[in-house]
């Protein structure tokens, strides 16, 4: 399946990760007369030149400034010797009598999310998650408690009161650390309406099935940007499928400041294919279009859902496929084709990887890969 208008999003709009003057905090893994390789936060691995001595630190991450970047190799300076940050951050666990395992995670998760981790964020997320754990103990007769005692009559399982709470509570049930991170990252306050509105947006709101409800014939098969597309919602002339986005438009629109989200529909023999594109915006690097990081859906007629996930470092990319099952072995027994066609437009493929998609990745989920060089300095 050709897909249309792809190539300026990817030209327009990928970040470069690295950059001169950028604070980096790195593991050396490999070192000899001052060159080698560390690993970063995210497990990915740099060529590095240091431009002062030094020796490796077993597992401790160092903090660096980027001096320079040429043919491939970041030149280096060490900031601090001491024990990493976030080696510091799971000390500090204990004094906030919070678990370590759980601790950690949230500590992680902040960092991919690109919020501080300080005590303020770690205990606000701690807090929250201690809510959502309890909710999942809670079984239908217990609802059923609850809907009893306010109501003061035999509610019972049919009855339409309890299906609607059992809904909404199922949705909460759902919620994690990344939703929670998700929320502060798009500056969105941690309550109940807030995300339940998220979890409501990512299970039930397609806005693909919109797009092709709501536009018209000459707009077809051209990328509607997500931000463009919220911008338009207004109250009045909305049929009843696109009226529940009212609700989600101020959180939409939060969300539309971190991500370049487009969604588009490719119409073919009268058959529609849904499609997506993310990139995670970067405010504080420069584009050059050398490093990029996109998620990408579309649907096809012979080889259905198809999510990729490409890094582009430079002339080398790393790709994931999330296909089927069944269409496993077909991506798998093409890698040559694919490696070929890349060669000719000067890129190497660097990783591949098949993996079954066994449901369609979310926006909160996809920062698991868009995760790259975070900050990880104390912010107050």
């Amino acid at each position: 399946m050709k897909i249309n208008n792809i190539q300026h999003i990817i030209k327009s709009y990928s970040q470069n990760y690295l950059h001169e003057g950028k604070t980096i905090y790195g593991k050396i893994i490999k070192i000899e007369n001052n060159t080698g390789i560390i690993k970063l936060p995210n497990g990915e691995t740099i060529q590095a030149k240091f431009l002062t001595d030094i020796k490796s630190t077993e597992n401790n991450y160092i903090k660096f400034i980027i001096d320079k970047i040429e043919n491939q190799t970041v030149f280096l300076k060490p900031l601090s010797l001491e024990p990493s940050f976030i080696n510091q951050q799971y000390e500090k666990l204990n004094n906030l009598n919070i678990p370590y395992d759980v601790g950690k995670e949230i500590i992680e998760s902040l960092a991919k999310f690109q919020i501080p981790a300080n005590d303020f964020f770690i205990l606000l997320v701690y807090e929250n998650l201690k809510f959502f754990k309890a909710l999942r103990k809670m079984d239908t007769e217990k609802i059923i408690d609850i809907l009893k005692n306010i109501t003061k009559e035999n509610i019972t399982h049919k009855d339409e009161s309890y299906k609607l709470i059992e809904n909404i509570i199922n949705k909460l049930k759902d919620t994690d650390i990344n939703h929670l991170c998700f929320l502060l990252e798009n500056d969105i306050e941690l309550n109940l309406e807030n995300i339940l509105k998220l979890q409501s947006f990512l299970k039930d709101i397609d806005i693909n099935d919109l797009i092709e409800k709501h536009t018209k014939k000459e707009t077809k098969n051209k990328i509607i940007d997500f931000n463009d597309f919220i911008s338009k919602i207004k109250i009045c002339d909305l049929q009843d499928s696109i009226k529940n986005l009212l609700n989600f438009k101020d959180l939409l629109e939060k969300i539309n400041n971190n991500y370049f989200i487009y969604y588009f529909n490719q119409y073919e023999k009268n058959n529609v294919f849904k499609n997506l594109v993310v990139i995670k915006k970067d405010k504080n690097t420069p584009k050059d279009y050398k490093v990029a990081k996109i998620f990408l859906r579309i649907n096809t007629d012979k080889l259905g859902t198809v999510e990729a996930f490409l890094y582009k470092n430079f002339s080398n990319i790393s790709i994931t496929f999330k296909v089927e099952e069944k269409y496993e072995k077909i991506f798998k027994n093409n890698f040559s084709l694919l490696s070929s066609m890349l060669s000719n437009k000067g890129l190497k493929i660097q990783n591949f990887k098949v993996q079954p998609l066994k449901q369609k990745t979310s926006l909160v989920e996809i920062n698991n890969f868009f995760e790259t060089i975070k900050k990880l300095d104390v912010k107050i």
